[in-house]
């Protein structure tokens, strides 16, 4: 009873009331900030594999990081969003110990190429380990966070990216929480006007969920 409590008042809350699109790209608004057509995943979605890339530049995938942990995902922008900075610095980094504790994977996703990656890791103090690239956007896309931008910011996403970035996406700011046996959503916090750093979720909430998911 506790549990489906707190599914339905997070699925109130947090989720976007959006079906599932598969590779959809979003248009970049008039107004920069706002993704007007993101189609998120859900909860109880399976999400899918994609490859991606770590700071060391080796390949790997989304399911092997996921692995047998449940896992965080968190998707931003890259190196140059400061707000995405701050919010690893205030959120993440002083509770590592406890969300690894919870028994929780952390992987954030940008479009970032593993120079980005290691810039990120040096401004925000999160460990380089917890930093994945998403250059063509392949994840993103397959989330449904997939964000088209205007003109003014092709040239830095293709040199954030290593040139992997062609249709000039960034994912919407999310931040999910994947189940390791079926790789199907168990949270979602989807915040398209959520760029600014006070606008994304904030530890005392998401550690009371982390908690709840686990109870």
């Amino acid at each position: 009873m506790k549990k489906a409590m707190f599914f339905a008042a997070a699925m109130l809350m947090f989720c976007m009331a959006a079906g599932r699109a598969s590779a959809q790209v979003a248009n970049a608004a008039t107004v920069v900030t706002v993704a007007t057509d993101a189609s998120p995943l859900m909860v109880g979605e399976v999400v899918p594999d994609a490859p991606l890339v770590g700071v060391d530049g080796r390949a790997t995938t989304l399911y092997s990081l996921v692995g047998e942990r449940p896992t965080i995902v968190v998707f931003y922008r890259g190196e140059w969003c400061g707000n995405c900075t701050n919010h690893f610095k205030e959120t993440f980094v002083p509770h590592l110990a406890e969300i690894e504790s919870m028994g929780y994977n952390l992987v954030a996703v940008s479009p970032d190429a593993p120079a980005g990656l290691m810039a990120t890791s040096a401004a925000s103090g999160l460990d380089g380990k917890y930093l994945f690239g998403d250059g063509p956007g392949v994840l993103s896309k397959g989330m449904g966070l997939a964000w088209a931008q205007q003109e003014r910011l092709h040239e830095r996403l293709t040199a954030s990216s290593g040139g992997l970035n062609t249709e000039f996406i960034v994912p919407v700011t999310a931040l999910y929480v994947v189940e390791p046996l079926e790789k199907k959503v168990a949270f979602a916090h989807i915040t398209p006007l959520g760029i600014a750093t006070a606008g994304r979720i904030q530890w005392p909430l998401l550690g009371s969920i982390l908690r709840g998911l686990k109870s």
